[in-house]
């Protein structure tokens, strides 16, 4: 299903997410959790220079990535962005500012079993 994006009654400017990994939240299965990767191609946050010093390739100097925050509910067709701004933003240092570096995971956190 195609899913549009709002903050409040209005639409959320058209962005690039991609992995949305959309769960319920296990303390509130009616409401879905989402944490997509954004890529902002066109805004650069490293210079050239700066993305030969660290070895980056200069595909990945066009563009950079964060992670955002998004909701749902079941039976909608779009996704809530209360928070406009990056929920997980890159590590401090320009070498986590390059394009596609920075993508969300869920599923990692080992915990122990129930017995």
């Amino acid at each position: 299903m195609l899913m549009d994006y709002r903050t409040g009654e209005r639409p959320a400017p058209v962005e690039e997410f991609y992995i949305n990994q959309t769960r319920p939240y296990f303390r509130a299965p009616h409401i879905y959790v989402a944490l997509p990767a954004r890529f902002m191609d066109r805004r650069p946050a490293i210079s050239a220079e700066e993305a030969a010093a660290m070895g980056v390739h200069a595909t990945q100097l066009a563009a950079c990535s964060d992670a955002c925050f998004m909701t749902a509910r079941p039976g909608n067709n779009w996704y809530d962005r209360t928070f406009m701004e990056a929920f997980v933003r890159p590590r401090i240092g320009a070498s986590h500012w390059s394009a596609r570096c920075n993508y969300p995971s869920t599923g990692w956190c080992r915990r122990a079993r129930k017995r």
